[in-house]
């Protein structure tokens, strides 16, 4: 059993000069309420929702990191993706490779969705705001749904990806006309 792993770091530029900018703009919101001028309930809500957005600004892109790992197995290579807060990290998403359908780069064609699948539930596990380059999987499911996965790793565990799935397709391709020739001489 071997494991690769990626924890990419996050180019942070924008969420700083976000960060900035949402500090000043709680600055303000907090010397108008402290000054009491103008709409008493309006300063308070402006300053609660700078707050908030402050706060949920520093998780999402300061403190949280991603951990994307692809476990090669005999069986079933899998995709594991753990969220590292500070020291506790939790495990978010695990999917067989098998259920691969599409390894995507986004920016290739301009557009998001190559074959068109009917995508019931999208993920994206990003440590930058807008990420440079980045990567997008569908999983088609046993129940039929197709699950996208939005990753932004490096080109080392990029292409540990795209040789599990053509490891796989030719495996695929293979057990099935393995299974064709037994049918055909039974």
């Amino acid at each position: 059993m071997q494991t690769y792993s990626c924890t990419p770091k996050g180019q942070n530029s924008r969420a700083l000069t976000l960060l900035c900018i949402l500090s000043l703009l709680l600055l303000i919101s907090s010397v108008l309420l402290i000054c009491n001028v103008g709409i008493l309930l309006l300063n308070q809500t402006l300053f609660l929702v700078f707050s908030a957005a402050l706060v949920w600004l520093i998780i999402k892109y300061f403190v949280t990191s991603y951990t994307y790992s692809v476990t090669l197995m005999e069986t079933n290579p899998c995709l594991v993706v753990t969220k590292n807060q500070g020291r506790r990290t939790t495990p978010v998403y695990h999917g067989e490779l098998s259920n691969l359908v599409e390894l995507y780069e986004y920016g290739k064609n301009g557009e998001e969705n190559p074959r068109q699948l009917c995508v019931e539930n999208r993920y994206s596990f990003f440590v930058s705001i807008r990420p440079e380059r980045r990567q997008t999987l569908y999983f088609l499911m046993k129940d039929g749904s197709c699950v996208s996965i939005s990753l932004e790793c490096d080109d080392a565990f990029l292409r540990v990806l795209r040789e599990t799935l053509a490891y796989l397709r030719t495996h695929t391709a293979e057990t099935e006309l393995a299974s064709e020739q037994e049918r055909a001489e039974a």
